[in-house]
């Protein structure tokens, strides 16, 4: 399995791989990659078995079209919402924008 985290929130998946990485087991198994759409084209253009994207409407739309192509299967989580974490001080009327 490949991961490719959010170019956007970039130390959401640098925390996800090294929680994987406390699991020696599943070293072979998966593999982590960080970088911009250019990346993820790359992953979807390399014919995966399966592709399981998180992101904008419009992400998944081309994520899927280019999919097509070699009839891989998407599956698809869209909404476009990054992680944030909000802590007390924090001003909520920006969080909530």
């Amino acid at each position: 399995m490949v991961v490719k985290g959010s170019e956007v929130t970039p130390a959401v998946a640098g925390c996800i791989e090294s929680l994987f990485n406390q699991i020696p087991g599943l070293k072979p198994y998966i593999r982590f990659v960080h970088g911009d759409g250019q990346i993820g084209e790359a992953l979807v253009n390399a014919e995966p078995d399966l592709i399981f994207v998180t992101g904008s409407v419009e992400t998944g739309k081309k994520i899927s079209q280019t999919a097509a192509k070699n009839l891989t299967p998407v599956l698809c989580e869209l909404g476009g919402k990054d992680p944030m974490i909000v802590l007390e001080d924090a001003d909520i009327q920006a969080a909530g924008r």
